[in-house]
């Protein structure tokens, strides 16, 4: 059934899935070949989609990272989702770059709900809580620079 899609076809089933969320080329290539569109018509259909300006990478990168920011994520995991959806690691360096700011102050916020009661003394006493809480940081995808920032900043307002 869907090789015998028309181009047309192709192009509204594109325009379809952009509407909902921005896609990179190629997650909606990826999702093209895997209904059996054929690989020209699904290069000239993203073409199309570009050239319309309903599918941008650019846009599409700048909307996943704030996405993914506002969910706390840091900058490697960003990164490596980003590398999954086809986009090159320079853009999405570049991309997470713009904002070393706010990760900083995310990783300080997750850095406060992690200490226990709220009392962030006891994280810089208490090494294995330090420790623990640093392995939560690395695991949501923050660079050991930005959590050790993030900490030196805490325990300068203190």
């Amino acid at each position: 059934m869907a090789n015998s899609l028309s181009p047309n076809e192709v192009y509204q089933r594109c325009l379809a899935l952009l509407s909902q969320r921005e896609h990179s080329q190629h997650e909606l290539r990826q999702k093209m070949l895997r209904h059996g569109v054929s690989e020209a018509l699904v290069e000239a259909t993203l073409k199309r989609l570009q050239a319309d300006g309903y599918q941008s990478d650019a846009r599409f990168v700048e909307s996943f990272v704030r996405s993914r920011l506002n969910k706390r994520h840091g900058g490697r995991k960003i990164a490596y989702e980003l590398q999954q959806r086809g986009i090159s690691a320079a853009h999405a360096k570049a991309e997470i770059g713009k904002y070393d700011d706010e990760q900083l102050a995310n990783a300080q916020t997750l850095i406060v709900r992690k200490a226990p009661r709220g009392d962030i003394n006891t994280l810089f006493t208490d090494f294995k809580l330090k420790e623990k809480v640093t392995r939560s940081l690395v695991n949501k995808g923050y660079d050991f620079d930005t959590i050790r920032s993030a900490f030196t900043h805490l325990q300068d307002e203190l």
